[in-house]
């Protein structure tokens, strides 16, 4: 959704770099939300019974 915001502004302001640009910003917003994803599923990971001592 990102990319289909800020794309039209970004191809007007640099044109052919644009779409670079927003394809950009669109990866790092995925990265982000990949990152939080993963860290909040660390989070609910259990240690093992046998590690508990």
């Amino acid at each position: 959704m990102l990319v289909f915001f800020i794309g039209d502004y970004l191809v007007t302001a640099y044109g052919a770099n644009g779409a670079s640009f927003a394809l950009v910003l669109g990866q790092g917003a995925q990265l982000l939300v990949t990152l939080i994803g993963f860290l909040v599923s660390l989070r609910s990971l259990r240690p093992a019974p046998s590690a508990q001592r």
